[in-house]
């Protein structure tokens, strides 16, 4: 019988596999985590609830009640729980290694971006830290860590289009010149 061998990598010749046997487990559990820790923070802020170690006045409510806390009326955690079931979805059910790499690499770096971005605010316009809000940017910055081993072809793929893209604008902005 003939048995098929993986393709090899082409800088260390390791075999380099299309389809992974188990769930990706350091990323499912990390953002099953995160999306436990923005449901509560979700809910809380629905039902008015007081957050454990949050009272009132403190950093944490002053961030939670703040209009940054919300985005079209719905509470950022529960952008953040869609966001963090998107990873776990992918993490457990998406198999394919090249798919697999993309859409994570798409969505824990958007996510972590937001909440960096929240962060800020937080830090600096409201001059408060939320240790929630913070413990929801170190998990997404473990997903975005963990997901640093795996994307090899995907991000050369990117820099390839970039540099692509940048050939364009180069060849635009050449023949621009030669109109004036």
């Amino acid at each position: 019988t003939h048995e098929k061998h993986p393709a090899q990598h082409p800088r260390h010749g390791k075999p380099v596999h299309t389809r992974r046997r188990l769930p990706n487990w350091p990323v499912l559990l990390l953002a099953l985590a995160g999306a436990v820790l923005s449901g509560f923070l979700a809910a809380s802020s629905w039902f008015g609830e007081s957050l454990p170690y949050c009272t009132t006045g403190s950093a944490c409510e002053v961030v939670q009640t703040s209009r940054w806390a919300f985005l079209f009326g719905i509470p950022v955690a529960a952008w953040g729980v869609l966001a963090f079931l998107a990873m776990a979805f992918v993490a457990s059910q998406i198999r394919q290694v090249e798919p697999h790499w993309k859409v994570l690499w798409t969505l824990s770096p958007v996510s972590l971006a937001i909440s960096a971005y929240l962060t800020a605010i937080a830090l600096l316009v409201l001059e408060a830290a939320c240790p929630y809000c913070l413990a929801s940017l170190g998990i997404l910055t473990a997903i975005l860590a963990r997901n640093e081993a795996g994307p090899d072809r995907f991000l050369r793929q990117v820099v390839q289009s970039a540099r692509s893209m940048s050939d364009q604008v180069l060849v635009l902005d050449d023949s621009s010149e030669d109109d004036t």
